[in-house]
This record gives C-alpha cells, sequence and structure tokens, in this order.
C-alpha cells in the first residue's frame, strides 16, 4: 500500500519469502517520513521529508514501525538524510 508513511512493495518481490510487510507511519507531530518502500524481504528504502525552513536537506528521522517479528533483521536504508555541506 502506498500513502503517507506507508509501506510500497518493488514488483518481483512478491514470493521472497513469508516475511509480512511492516507498517510505517509519519501521523504524529514531528514525523518526517514521506515513503517506505519495499525492497527485499526485510528490507526498506526510506525517503523522509526535507527539514522545515531548510534548502532541502534533512539532519533527522522520526516514524513508528509495526509488526516487526521477533529474530528476523531487518534493514532500513534512509536514502535521503543529508546537510548541504
Amino acid at each position: 500500500a502506498e500513502g503517507k508513511g506507508g509501506a510500497e512493495r518493488e514488483k518481483g518481490n512478491e514470493d521472497e519469502e513469508n516475511i509480512p510487510s511492516l507498517e510505517f507511519s509519519s501521523d504524529f507531530e514531528h514525523a518526517n517520513l514521506r515513503r517506505a518502500i519495499r525492497v527485499g524481504p526485510s528490507e526498506y528504502d526510506l525517503i523522509l521529508q526535507s527539514d522545515t525552513n531548510t534548502t532541502g536537506y534533512t539532519q533527522w528521522f522520526y516514524f513508528s514501525v509495526k509488526k516487526m517479528k521477533k529474530n528476523i533483521n531487518y534493514t532500513f536504508n534512509v536514502v535521503n538524510n543529508e546537510k548541504q555541506t
């Protein structure tokens, strides 16, 4: 499912292992997750909202995750967590 903070599944990963999709949320004050994209059975690319009052950079992250299972190592790749120098 795609939406604010929702996980979007990449094509071709439908049958890889039976690890359920995680639920990401940014529906609370100061949360800044724009999108989560599932790129592997337990791996997600995360795209953050830019910090307010900046020219488009991001220095922090704040969001929640549900439906994680114990004994599974999850990988979150924050792909745009950067600051211009």
